[in-house]
Order: C-alpha cells, then sequence, then structure tokens
C-alpha cells in the first residue's frame, strides 16, 4: 500500500510513545515481562506504533487513531503486517 500524505507532524511522537507504551502494558497486566519479549514481537509492537504515528501525521493536528482505525490499516496489509500485534475490541473508543 502507498504511504500517506503528510499533513501535519504534531503528535506523532507522542501517539508512538503512547501506543507502544500501551502495548507493553498490556502485556505486562498478562503477566509477560517486557525484557522477555521475543525480537518478533517487539517487531509488531513497533510496527503498529509507527502505523499509528503515521496515521496521526495524515491528520491535521495531533489528532491520534482509535484502535478500531489502527486495526482496519493493519487488516488492508499496512504496519508491515504487523496485524496480530493490534489487540483492540470492536468500537473500542481509545487511542491505539
Amino acid at each position: 500500500p502507498a504511504p500517506g500524505r503528510l499533513v501535519d507532524k504534531a503528535g506523532a511522537k507522542e501517539t508512538f510513545t503512547a501506543v507502544l507504551l500501551g502495548a507493553l502494558h498490556d502485556r505486562a497486566g498478562q503477566g509477560e515481562d517486557a525484557a522477555a519479549i521475543p525480537d518478533t514481537v517487539l517487531a509488531q509492537l513497533l510496527g503498529v506504533a509507527k502505523l499509528a504515528a503515521e496515521i496521526t501525521s495524515e491528520r491535521q493536528g495531533a489528532d491520534p487513531p482509535t484502535a478500531a482505525e489502527v486495526r482496519r490499516r493493519t487488516a488492508d496489509g499496512h504496519a508491515d503486517g504487523h496485524r496480530a500485534a493490534v489487540r483492540v475490541e470492536p468500537g473500542e473508543k481509545s487511542s491505539a
């Protein structure tokens, strides 16, 4: 898939950080040790965080995507095929 058009960089770094930390927090809540996450899984988490930052950059202002938006993009073949790293429930309103 072609990359999106850069509109505004505001909030992209914050979105990347929030998504990555949220994913690590979710895994810690399931009893996983962040230091023991396999490289392939960490690469998936980083890919999803990167995708969320890219979506934010396609919009005016610091407007991060919802988890459902990130899930749709990963299903469409974005995030380098890292769709398994997005854990969201249908209708979820929070940021990825």
